[in-house]
């Protein structure tokens, strides 16, 4: 997958390791990038392969839980401090991606990336984050603009540009999820003409907590999203509310 980007791609494998220095000068002489391949059977070729790379990708069955990992990598990783994803491989038909829950004491929600089983754009899209060339869209509030936005990832769309990462506030938020979730312009559109129907924000009540009483943001949120959790998106997501007590910026 990290051929498609110009790079000359050589694999470290354990039984190739003989050829590991000829190979280790020819990277740093600009050369090719060096992709080690390790395993839970060789601990100790395991932890070479961790101390000679800048970024560690632990891949995993979406299904299979945190029963076989290996910590003693993850944690050679977060002791070398070097930067680590975990891609997650789900089927091939899901739906919605799902094992990312449990991995959230070992892996924040930014680092947890999904893919579908044999999915060359899944994949490219691994391979774009890893080499930080990847393609984030962040959409600003406003109800109105959330026409706008879906526009814009049409048109993003039609002229094959990928979106890798995506992030909003308030209904430019409801669009990124959208985004983050896989779902199509037309089907954006609809949700957004959906929530316009009524004011979710205009549910006012006596001030003694909060202005508004919140109930149908949240119908209006569990219609959207459903049962998806961050770490459970196709796409890296985050979104920002203000703290109306602080007057400060939350990321979730």
């Amino acid at each position: 997958m990290f051929g498609e980007f110009g790079k000359e791609v050589r694999v470290v494998d354990y039984p190739q390791s003989e050829r590991e220095s000829e190979w280790l000068g020819a990277a740093a002489a600009g050369g090719p990038l060096l992709v080690y391949l390790a395993g839970r059977d060789f601990p100790a070729w395991g932890r070479h392969c961790i101390r000679q790379s800048d970024r560690v990708i632990f891949a995993a069955d979406a299904q299979a839980g945190t029963v076989s990992c290996s910590e003693w990598a993850i944690d050679c990783a977060a002791e070398l401090h070097r930067a680590a994803d975990l891609v997650l491989n789900n089927d091939a038909q899901s739906v919605l991606p799902t094992g990312g829950t449990s991995w959230l004491p070992r892996f924040p929600s930014e680092r947890i990336i999904h893919v579908r089983s044999g999915d060359e754009r899944d994949l490219a899209r691994v391979a774009r984050l890893v080499l930080r060339q990847a393609v984030g869209l962040l959409l600003s509030g406003g109800g109105a603009r959330a026409f706008a936005h879906i526009g814009v990832i049409k048109a993003f769309a039609e002229a094959g540009i990928p979106i890798d990462l995506v992030a909003g506030t308030s209904m430019g938020a409801m669009v990124a999820a959208s985004v983050a979730l896989g779902h199509q312009p037309d089907v954006m559109i609809e949700k957004v003409l959906r929530a316009f129907r009524r004011n979710p924000i205009a549910e006012y009540t006596i001030p003694v907590i909060a202005l508004t009483r919140g109930r149908r943001m949240r119908r209006l949120l569990m219609e959207h999203c459903g049962d998806a959790l961050i770490e459970n998106t196709w796409k890296t997501f985050f979104c920002v509310s203000a703290n109306l007590s602080s007057g400060e910026a939350t990321v979730h």
